[in-house]
């Protein structure tokens, strides 16, 4: 008998192990359980919109702590009258104190995300630059910051309302803690398989490299803008310069703050995947499909495992270092 495991159904301590059956079996109402694994406690960041979807951040943030984790909750912590960005920092400094053991739940809505003011861009964007892990939940069909589109979301979807819908929440609830305690990121769907098959290239360290110390042009951003509301304008927004200047600079900031950004590729002459059309072709790909659902829907139904057009092109001609250093993808 093990006496600190308790039957998850009646909650007695009288537990044996049975061989026959490869399960612990509770003396007192016969249930056969495997006990959950042991885990350190971690230190989870909730990110979430203010919206009509902050009764599913509460509800994760009780069942997260009743595990056992300690969970930042900013509707406990900010204060009429007090600093809300130092209060933001404090929690993701607490987390970046301990990377190993924490990580940052961003619930996906079209509020939480929506660009380029959306609730939460300014928080995934302080995690990314302190290196922490990111588990996203699709909360309401949106489309996820590029920033973060190659990592896999665990799709919560059919859990809304979440006073209507604990049966389809539960198992949800165990995949997120599967995630979080065991690092688990392989959530099944469609966007598993496509991550999978496509391949994106990371881009990640670029970006962060070159928005460390980021002030921006001001007039060019006034003159991009003014070029994507005109919708019978050119179809192309070519920026040149020196070397150095800011181009791809400007460019990484455009990718996280406007929503017309469907898609983004940082050539580089000394990297042999970046420079490589196939791999270019199929990353582009992916990122279109996380940000227009038309888009994934065909996709979806293609066999993209026997697919010829997406080549690994190991013959085909790379990309000089003449080429422009961003080709960005839009919407529309």
């Amino acid at each position: 008998m093990a006496e600190e495991i308790r039957c998850p159904k009646c909650g007695s301590e009288n537990i044996v192990v049975s061989r026959k059956r490869g399960a612990h079996v509770c003396e007192d109402c016969d249930h056969a359980f495997q006990p959950e694994k042991p885990f350190a406690a971690r230190r989870i960041f909730i990110s979430y919109g203010h919206d009509e979807h902050v009764s599913l951040a509460i509800r994760l943030r009780d069942d997260l702590r009743g595990a056992g984790h300690k969970v930042w909750f900013d509707e406990e912590r900010l204060q009429p009258g007090h600093d809300w960005e130092a209060f933001i920092e404090k929690g993701l400094e607490d987390l970046a104190a301990d990377k190993a053991h924490s990580a940052v739940v961003l619930l996906l809505t079209p509020h939480s995300v929506r660009r380029p003011d959306g609730y939460c861009l300014n928080e995934v964007a302080r995690a990314l630059g302190r290196g922490l892990r990111i588990i996203p939940l699709m909360v309401v069909e949106s489309e996820p910051p590029l920033s973060i589109c190659r990592i896999q979301w665990l799709d919560m979807t059919e859990c809304i309302p979440i006073s209507d819908k604990e049966t389809l929440y539960v198992p949800k609830l165990a995949r997120l803690r599967k995630a979080i305690e065991e690092d688990q990121l392989d959530f099944e769907g469609t966007q598993s398989r496509l991550l999978r098959v496509l391949q994106p290239i990371q881009f990640s360290a670029d970006i962060a490299k070159l928005l460390r110390h980021f002030t921006g042009r001001q007039w060019v951003i006034d003159e991009i803008d003014a070029w994507l509301r005109n919708a019978a304008g050119r179809k192309v927004f070519w920026i040149t310069g020196a070397p150095g200047v800011g181009k791809s600079a400007i460019a990484a900031w455009m990718r996280d703050h406007r929503r017309e950004i469907a898609a983004f590729h940082f050539c580089d002459a000394h990297s042999e995947e970046k420079r490589n059309p196939g791999k270019l072709v199929r990353s582009v790909v992916y990122q279109l499909s996380t940000q227009l659902p038309e888009y994934q829907e065909r996709l979806a139904r293609l066999s993209l495992e026997t697919q010829t057009w997406l080549p690994g092109a190991p013959t085909a001609k790379p990309l000089s270092s003449s080429t422009p250093s961003v080709l960005p993808a839009g919407k529309g």
